[in-house]
């Protein structure tokens, strides 16, 4: 899975993985009560171990189409967007691929 990431980003990733800090959550991303984390307002990201959902899902959120998904519906702060999961990647209407076109992405 790390060789597909360096693949994908162009760069090795000698210092991946992180080693446990305080500062650094260790869970299951979609069962983890966020806020528990770090409150909404002092949110700036969060990072993950991509792609942990495979490379369908990779290749979606950095698509063109959910660019454009980002820059219409997401919030800013200064000029940067404020992805959120509510607002943002949970409204993302997902495209319904065959097998074929999933392998493509």
């Amino acid at each position: 899975m790390m060789k597909e990431t360096e693949i994908i980003l162009h760069m090795q990733l000698d210092f991946l993985p992180l080693k446990s800090y305080a500062n650094i959550v260790e869970g299951n991303a979609l069962r983890m009560d966020w806020e528990s984390v770090i409150p909404k307002g002092e949110l700036n990201y969060i990072m993950g171990n991509p792609p942990f959902v495979g490379l369908y899902h990779f290749g979606i959120l950095t698509s063109n189409v959910h660019m454009a998904w980002v820059r219409a519906v997401c919030g800013r702060l200064k000029s940067d967007y404020r992805y959120s999961r509510d607002i943002v990647y949970n409204n993302f209407p997902w495209p319904d691929v065959t097998h074929d076109q999933k392998a493509v992405i």
